[in-house]
């Protein structure tokens, strides 16, 4: 039973080109919010999980700037990997 890391948002490198699409809104969620802005400070290709919504994010250097669930910015930002935009 391993105890470590839940809170953590999980990345997975992932080949250029290969796409994953992200997934669903938390059930139960009828209302909207605004989308949060991250940079990705990093030069690889990767795919972020969302430590909240557990939605899959695509990240690049070739295209830093993603727009990210509210619930998900501030686990995302704690790893030191984003930074916020705007």
């Amino acid at each position: 039973m391993s105890c470590c890391g839940n809170d953590r948002a999980a990345f997975r490198v992932t080949p250029p080109g290969s796409a994953s699409a992200p997934g669903a809104s938390a059930p139960g969620t009828s209302v909207r919010a605004t989308p949060v802005r991250l940079r990705w400070r990093r030069r690889v290709t990767a795919a972020v999980d969302g430590p909240v919504s557990r939605n899959r994010y695509q990240v690049s250097a070739e295209a830093p700037v993603i727009a990210v669930d509210p619930r998900d910015a501030v686990g995302l930002l704690r790893t030191g990997f984003f930074e916020r935009v705007g």
